[in-house]
Parts: C-alpha cells; structure tokens; sequence
C-alpha cells in the first residue's frame, strides 16, 4: 500500500499490513503523501459496538447471503475479541449504488439514501458504519461520474444527522472485477475512477480507509477472492475481508 497511516497505539500491530488508516473525527490527521505513523492512548468509551455493513451485492451476499461478509465478520469479532462485543447487521442491497445509476435500477430514485434499507440502518444505531459502495455507481458512470462524490459525502452526513455525529465511518474501495461480467462492471472504471474517489473522500473526511481493491490486487490469488460471475466475493474473499475489516474496526475502536 502506498498510502500513509494513522493507526492508534493499540493497533500498531497492524502496521505491517499497511493496508488500512484510522481516522476520527478529532485532532488527527493522516498525510496520503508521506508514511509517517502517528500515535495515540486510548481510552475505553464502551462495551459493545453495533456495526452496520451498508453495501451492495458485495455485502448483502448476491445469491449466497448466508456467505456474505458480515456473516463472517460477526464470526470473527466474537471469536477473536472478547474484551469487547460486536452486533453486525447486514445493510446491503443487491443492485444498489451511490447515486442510484448503474447497478438494478439505473434510476437516481433508487440511491441506497433513499431506500428501506437506509431508514432500517438508522433504526439500528450503529456505532460503525462500513460503506462498501459504489461497484454498481462504475456501470452507469457516464451518470454517475460527477455526483457520485457528492452523493458519498452526502450519504455520510445524513447517517451522522440520523443517527449520530460521533457514528464511525469506514469506507471500503470497491474491488476489481476478474474479467469480462455478465453485470457489465468495468474493471477500469472502478479503479481509475471509482477507487481514487473513494480513497480522496476518507483521507478529506478523516475516516478510516480499508483498501480492499488494493488488498485484493495484492493478493497472490487474486481470481480465487472473486467467484466465477468474475465480480461477487466468493467464501474465501469474503472470510477475507471479514478478517480486514474485523482487524480495522477492533484496532480503530480500542
């Protein structure tokens, strides 16, 4: 990873991954041109985290939802961390996007925002938020391209309004696709478009980024994250983003 850091001093540990920075919402600040490693005490705030995985097909599991990543993530935090309790919810809608473009719909009527699904996210309450989005926004990008930014940050500050100006984001890079798709998602399009949006919203809001798209991009089998339609994670690329994110929220929150 490129990208510089800002980790908190209980996940230092997590330093050598590289791969994700911590942010927050008070006097920190990560440089994406330099890889300084700022640190930081914590103190405890709670107990138990409500954790909502707001997303796509990538997160509501497409046509395998009992093998989606928050499936494996609420797995892992319970058994890996028992000095603080998680409740994950799964917030994905197969087919959403950003601003409505692309994905099922093609209609910015059907953004994330203004579905069910964002008024059943709020009614959770969660203390984290992770916003895998915009895979469906690069299908429709000739829509997409000049609001999706706006519509991210927007979509950001309406959670914080509904739900909590101390809610905590983390914000996924959409991964590639491992080929030609029967969804028509381009590839090229989420990485020389979608990916540096994504990466210059965390770095401007001072969130937390988890890097998938680098992370999957770097992995020595790469094909074997994606399931055959070439686009959906398959069980081992969705344990293994179950494992990032897991690491991201418990090194982030203690």
């Amino acid at each position: 990873m490129k990208n510089s850091i800002f980790l908190k001093l209980t996940c230092a540990f997590f330093v050598s991954l590289g791969l994700f920075s911590c942010g927050n919402n008070q006097n920190n600040s990560t440089n994406t041109s330099d890889s300084t490693i700022e640190e930081t005490s914590y103190v405890y705030q709670k107990d138990h985290y409500k954790v909502a995985c707001v997303g796509d097909s990538l997160t509501a599991g497409h046509m395998w939802p009992s093998e989606a990543y928050p499936v494996y993530l609420d797995n892992y935090l319970k058994s890996n961390f028992s000095d603080v309790t998680y409740e994950v919810k799964n917030c994905g809608v197969n087919g959403i996007s950003i601003t409505g473009y692309g994905g099922t719909w093609n209609d910015p009527n059907k953004s994330y925002i203004k579905q069910q699904i964002y008024q059943d996210t709020v009614s959770f309450q969660p203390d984290i938020i992770a916003v895998f989005l915009g895979t469906n926004d690069a299908t429709g990008w000739s829509n997409a391209k000049d609001i999706f930014k706006q519509g991210y940050i927007d979509l950001l500050n309406s959670f914080r309004n509904d739900i909590s100006e101390d809610v905590q984001f983390i914000l996924m890079t959409s991964p590639n696709t491992t080929g030609s798709n029967q969804f028509n998602i381009p590839g090229d399009v989420i990485v020389e478009e979608v990916n540096p949006i994504q990466r210059d919203i965390a770095f401007e809001e001072d969130l937390t980024l988890l890097d998938i798209s680098e992370y999957f991009s770097d992995h020595e089998n790469f094909p074997s994250l994606i399931r055959s339609d070439k686009v959906h994670l398959s069980i081992s690329g969705a344990q293994y983003i179950a494992q990032l994110l897991g690491e991201a929220i418990y090194g982030c929150e203690n």
